[in-house]
């Protein structure tokens, strides 16, 4: 199960609403991950357990979120990218390590077409068109992610909630 948080819409910041049911009372993991679009595809990479996930991970002590992101991408695919904007955020709650705090934004690679070079963290990478993603095996806050851009991409300019 995963928590969704509610953004509100001047994109650059959260209004974080966390639903009665998540209890983020224990230590949590503050983790970025970074929607890399190249081409009009999405890059995504597979863990060794088969699961596929976006590249990011977890943020240094001290490390900026941007400056993070781009670390983290640089050393899960050797891209380089500008991160354009917030997409949103939710919580992965596990049982026996630390739950993780996600926050999710859109990135685009410098350099075209994207040559990527995976770390010894992922077994294989992919370019895949919104299509193709809905048959991925991969974690519902990460598809939740991935609607999100395609729901924007399809209404760029949506109306901000009447209230939060």
């Amino acid at each position: 199960m995963c928590y969704p948080y509610v953004m509100d819409s001047s994109e650059s910041t959260l209004k974080l609403r966390l639903p009665e049911a998540a209890d983020l009372g224990a230590p949590f993991v503050v983790t970025i991950k970074g929607i890399v679009v190249c081409a009009e595809r999405v890059l995504m990479l597979r863990k060794p357990n088969g699961r596929w996930d976006l590249p990011g991970g977890k943020l240094e002590l001290g490390e900026g979120i941007i400056e993070g992101l781009c670390r983290e991408i640089v050393e899960e695919t050797g891209l380089r990218v500008a991160v354009e904007r917030i997409v949103d955020s939710w919580v992965r709650p596990r049982q026996i390590k630390p739950s993780k705090f996600v926050v999710t934004y859109l990135c685009r690679s410098l350099i075209s077409p994207a040559v990527v070079q995976i770390s010894d963290e992922h077994v294989e990478h992919g370019l895949f068109s919104p299509a193709d993603l809905s048959a991925l095996p991969m974690l519902d806050g990460t598809r939740g992610s991935l609607n999100a851009v395609f729901a924007r991409r399809a209404n760029p300019n949506p109306q901000p909630p009447e209230s939060l």
